[in-house]
């Protein structure tokens, strides 16, 4: 009896490169996929230094109970209030219980060239110069019942 062999005793063989290549690129393809999901993953989940810094920041372009036109239901997202701007109310929104806080100088200096005042909190040495300066953030300044452009710059002192 003859038998009709089509399929190759030796299959495994004929096909042992085609597995060896397929097994290196499948690991490079792993390794690759492996390492951009690590890095997209590890920045969402980087803590940015002086994080305590930056959220007292955003308190005094951001809250009513600072600086910002308006009360609590109403405030309009940085405009800022002309007479709520001073020193008083700087060290009331930026109240401290522990620790030795950083210590910040804010300017406000309208477009016009009218509005230029800096104020300062209570543990400003003025003696020493800052150590940080962020990016001058763009305001609108309410001053006796109408608005006007302008730059408010944060400068910090003592940081950690």
């Amino acid at each position: 009896m003859i038998h009709n062999k089509k399929a190759s005793e030796l299959w495994v063989a004929n096909k042992i490169l085609f597995w060896i290549i397929f097994g290196i690129v499948l690991g490079f393809s792993s390794i690759t996929f492996v390492y951009m999901i690590s890095k997209t993953g590890a920045e969402r989940a980087t803590v940015y230094e002086n994080l305590e810094s930056l959220s007292l920041l955003q308190r005094f372009l951001k809250s009513p109970d600072c600086f910002t036109y308006g009360n609590e239901e109403n405030a309009l997202y940085l405009a800022l209030d002309y007479e709520k701007f001073n020193d008083e109310q700087l060290n009331k929104c930026y109240s401290f219980k522990q620790g030795s806080p950083p210590a910040y100088r804010i300017t406000l200096t309208s477009e016009s060239g009218d509005i230029v005042k800096s104020i300062k909190t209570a543990n400003w040495n003025i003696n020493r110069d800052f150590e940080e300066k962020r990016a001058p953030a763009n305001v609108m300044i309410r001053r006796q019942d109408e608005l006007q452009k302008g730059r408010m710059e944060i400068e910090t002192q003592n940081i950690k």
